[in-house]
């Protein structure tokens, strides 16, 4: 079982971002909370085992066949109500992960964030 740490997701980004020496066919770019981030595609497939046990550490209630989606405010704490993370950057850059591999998506569109609590997303993750 994968622990879900911040250092633990910030690492797993790092491996998967597409660098500048890398061949131009290999990236895709992921539309995060806050922000554009350029993915390398065989990379995230290669780690894709990894990206999802860190995913399947958050809280249930995420999981579009238990929960149906929550708050991406909610993401910051495990499925056992652990705080695993106190900033914002890391759980975007999980849901970005996700993203990249088509395991996460948002519940609505960015032009319809506004009617949510706190202007914030709320997201699933298919498992």
């Amino acid at each position: 079982m994968a622990k879900l740490t911040a250092a633990a997701v910030a690492k797993l980004f790092e491996v998967c971002e597409f660098n500048d020496s890398d061949l131009p066919r290999k990236r895709i770019v992921v539309e995060g909370i806050m922000s554009k981030y350029a993915l390398h595609r065989g990379r995230l497939q290669a780690h894709q085992g990894e990206i999802m046990a860190l995913l399947a550490e958050l809280p249930e209630q995420f999981r579009r066949t238990v929960g149906g989606g929550w708050s991406f405010l909610n993401a910051c704490e495990d499925r056992h109500g652990n705080q695993w993370t106190g900033l914002q950057r890391s759980v975007e850059q999980l849901v970005v992960l996700g993203l990249g591999i088509g395991k996460v998506e948002f519940m609505l569109s960015r032009e319809q964030w506004h009617i949510f609590p706190g202007r914030v997303p709320y997201l699933m993750i298919d498992m």
